[in-house]
């Protein structure tokens, strides 16, 4: 595919934890990172963060926020992505689709596993760092 496509990512930290899973398949399994997919035809943004939240682990989320935009490039697959922070409105964060996740975690924010997805990677820049558009890392 010769065509950017959209990802959307949602960051819920609480007590300076940040909830994280490994991926299960896939190109990136065994790489961390947060609620996330790509955006389907017709969906909002703030839509597609909320389905993710409900496929991926299982919860509600709410007071979504833009946190940053990014393009990236790997490989043979550009994506412009879209990242939210976000608070857990209703339900504890579960395996709700454990062909795609291995697992979710609250992670002290400055002690991260690794290896760490590139969106995840600048969605944390950003949140550390204020800037929107986190195209330089």
């Amino acid at each position: 595919m010769n065509e950017p496509r959209v990802g959307v990512g949602v960051m819920i930290v609480r007590d300076d934890r940040v909830l994280m899973a490994k991926r299960a398949r896939g190109r990136w399994a065994g790489w961390y990172g947060w609620i996330g997919g790509k955006l389907e035809f017709g969906e909002t943004l703030q839509d597609c963060a909320r389905r993710e939240a409900r496929e991926e682990a299982g919860v509600e989320i709410a007071n979504l926020r833009l946190l940053c935009l990014s393009s990236i490039i790997v490989e043979d697959q550009h994506w412009i992505d879209v990242e939210f922070l976000a608070d857990i409105a209703r339900g504890e964060p579960h395996t709700a689709a454990p062909d795609e996740i291995d697992g979710w975690t609250w992670c002290p924010i400055d002690q991260l596993p690794s290896p760490i997805f590139e969106p995840a990677q600048k969605a944390l820049e950003a949140y550390r760092s204020g800037r929107l558009l986190n195209d330089e890392m």
